[in-house]
């Protein structure tokens, strides 16, 4: 199911083939799984999602917005995180009811329902528990890979000037807004200890990125 839902969002969007290409190196440089897959959407949208398969979206709109490698780790890793929990159908799966999803999941008939709302995925709604999730993991990884652990901070600041349309009461949305996430964040980089290391192939492959040669 996975790779045919990749196939028809490859049908329905102008992919940046090189740098798709440079950002899936990005990825097997961090170690996080190599089957992840990587696609660049050619969109001025501030977004990226994850999809069931190990498939990551990510929109130019919001690459060409970050400005060091250590956000863009925390990006990939956050969305990793969002495919290794599998919260992506297990949402999708609250959303159509749990039981019959899970009943009738590889069926003709939930795929094509499933495809036919393919945008659902795109702008899924994580609960508070699965984003709050994908956040910390995402220190943890970063901490695996001696990345620094200020992306991940500096990407949900860069969240809350950018679209600030995240920054919601979170009495009436199951997503955290973006000032919560920035607090337990910071809470938790405090309580953790490490050295981080400059990473130059990151920072290269980086710059090539934002370079676009």
């Amino acid at each position: 199911m996975g790779k045919e839902l990749r196939n028809d969002l490859l049908s329905k969007y102008d992919i940046d083939d090189y740098k798709t290409d440079k950002l899936n190196l990005f990825v097997k440089k961090i170690n996080f799984d190599k089957k992840v897959k990587v696609y660049v959407i050619k969109s001025r949208e501030f977004n990226a999602f994850a999809t069931p398969g190990k498939y990551i979206f990510i929109y130019t709109g919001l690459l060409d917005k970050l400005h060091s490698y250590e956000q863009l780790a925390s990006l990939l890793a956050h969305e990793y995180t969002h495919i290794d929990k599998n919260h992506g159908l297990r949402s999708v799966g609250r959303s159509f009811g749990y039981e019959i999803f899970t009943t009738v999941f590889l069926s003709n008939d939930l795929k094509k329902e499933l495809f036919d709302n393919s945008n659902m995925l795109i702008n899924l709604e994580y609960s508070r528990a699965f984003e709050k999730e994908a956040d910390l993991n995402t220190l943890n990884l970063l901490q695996k890979e001696k990345i620094a652990s200020n992306g991940m901070l500096s990407l949900l600041k860069l969240m809350r000037k950018v679209a600030p349309e995240r920054i919601l009461n979170s009495e009436l949305s199951d997503h955290p807004n973006t000032i919560e996430r920035i607090e337990y964040i910071e809470d938790a980089i405090e309580e953790m200890n490490y050295n981080a290391v400059p990473n130059i192939e990151l920072e290269t492959i980086f710059n090539a990125i934002k370079q676009g040669v």
